[in-house]
């Protein structure tokens, strides 16, 4: 017989019960930071390069861990020859108040309601979902099915507000926000995550009490955009939450370039549910996507440019390079001379007006909004409904466009901001997919920069992710 091993799950944290060598759940609880030989720490020999999330006080980790903990030490008796039993057990959460998935004003798609019930038969879980598949009416299933005091993380204002309508219009009860200006709380919540981390951390502000009181007595979590957990502020609300449901929602969970996944597991638990864009396509709920990559040649590099730091490659390669913004300028202008509604998303504030203002040097009339993400919530509202009604047909935005937000039917996307991430790739282009354009498909105006070699390798990776993909049709323009 084994030896006898638990690991016991209360909440949001767990512990290991039994003879196993602290170092082994260390190790399953930690990982090692890209580009950590820049860091000084790390060259000085005072740092290992490892982001640990185990609690040697406590002795506890994130519970979202315990099966990556239970491979471990399973693996590690295997070489050292010892015969275990590794157990999990979960203290029960509270049960269902509720009796039904059924929300008001639809009907859940089928793939929906197999995701609701993966997610309350785990309780605690990802439901990786690509953008179309309507990953908020899944959660507010299995928020009216449980049926308790619920917080609903978000990252940015524009999903506060949109979340909070959405669950509004599908529970059918009044919905409590706490961020930008509001701090109403109600039996289902959502919070704007660095709202609520600065009330936290300010002893003096008079919210400070409320948001602990609000994290402790919360019994469901649902995190929308959880790629983004393993951001301190948002790793350190999720670990305040006490809530024995716990649930979290992404596109692109597990696709973090900075080798974060685990922090994302830790919080969030493990994937779930999985449905894919190819999927959706091959359900008829998303288009096709054309995505030409156009090639870009200049400027060429001057003999300094191989040791200039990243900032100012970026700036003179992609903000300020002539051939490439012309491109994006008249790419824009055909599918705008064909009725088409086209958004162009920027990484740099400076390259979204460099952009806006070659717009209006053209000789014909081309009406247009940059959004930078520092317009007020009711202005960039006004937007997205001229948008809706066809008043607009060019935006040029920042990345608060490229996550989450439900915006107009679009026909052609530019990704002028270039980069590598996986998640900005895929959540970029995925605000484009919803059928109902006058295309028939979503257009992708990309780009092969070969300036130099960094863009030249940033555009080989965006275009084996778009590959990896399987349902995307890619072309190259020479």
């Amino acid at each position: 017989m084994g030896k006898n091993i638990s690991i016991t799950i209360d909440n949001w944290c767990a512990k290991v019960d039994g003879d196993v060598p602290k170092e082994v759940v260390i190790d399953a609880t930690s990982y090692l930071k890209t580009n950590v030989q820049h860091s000084t720490l790390y060259k000085k020999k005072l740092w290992d390069g490892r982001t640990k999330l185990f609690d040697k006080r406590r002795e506890t980790f994130p519970a979202g861990l315990c099966f990556v903990v239970k491979e471990k030490i399973e693996k590690w008796a295997a070489r050292n020859e010892i015969d275990v039993d590794v157990s999990i057990k979960r203290k029960p959460p509270p049960e269902p108040l509720g009796d039904t998935l059924e929300l008001k004003g639809i009907r859940l798609r089928e793939y929906q309601k197999e995701a609701a019930e993966a997610l309350l038969k785990a309780g605690m879980g990802i439901l990786q979902a690509a953008t179309g598949s309507g990953k908020t009416e899944t959660a507010a299933a299995v928020i009216q099915y449980i049926g308790r005091k619920t917080l609903f993380f978000v990252p940015s204002r524009d999903l506060l507000h949109q979340t909070a309508d959405r669950l509004k219009t599908r529970l059918g009860v009044e919905i409590g926000m706490i961020g930008d200006d509001n701090f109403d709380v109600k039996d289902i919540t959502v919070v704007l995550v660095p709202a609520a981390a600065k009330f936290y951390s300010n002893s003096k502000s008079k919210n400070n009490k409320p948001i602990r009181d609000v994290l402790r007595s919360a019994e469901v979590l649902v995190i929308d955009e959880c790629h983004r957990i393993a951001a301190k502020t948002f790793y350190k609300m999720t670990k305040h939450c006490n809530a024995p449901y716990r649930f979290a929602m992404s596109g692109t969970p597990l696709d973090r370039a900075d080798g974060a996944n685990l922090a994302v597991i830790a919080m969030g638990g493990p994937v779930v549910y999985e449905i894919t864009n190819e999927d959706l396509k091959d359900l008829g709920f998303l288009v096709p996507a054309e995505i030409a990559f156009h090639h870009i040649s200049d400027p060429k590099p001057d003999s300094d440019d191989y040791d200039k730091p990243y900032v100012d490659l970026y700036t003179k390669f992609i903000v300020k390079n002539y051939q490439r913004n012309h491109k994006i300028i008249n790419q824009t202008i055909d599918y705008y001379n064909k009725d088409c509604v086209v958004l162009i998303l920027v990484e740099r504030i400076e390259h979204g007006n460099i952009l806006s203002n070659m717009l209006w040097g053209k000789k014909d009339f081309l009406p247009h909004e940059f959004i930078s993400g520092k317009e007020p919530t009711t202005e960039r509202k006004m937007i997205l409904e001229d948008l809706r009604s066809g008043l607009l047909r060019i935006v040029i935005a920042t990345r608060i466009f490229a996550e989450g937000i439900d915006v107009p039917i679009i026909d052609v996307i530019i990704p002028a901001g270039g980069e590598k991430a996986k998640i900005k790739t895929l959540q970029r282009i995925g605000r484009g997919l919803r059928k109902g354009n006058k295309l028939g498909k979503l257009v992708v105006v990309e780009f092969f920069d070969k300036m130099h070699p960094i863009f030249k390798k940033h555009s080989v990776t965006r275009y084996r992710d778009y590959l990896d993909e399987n349902c995307f049709d890619l072309k190259e323009v020479r």
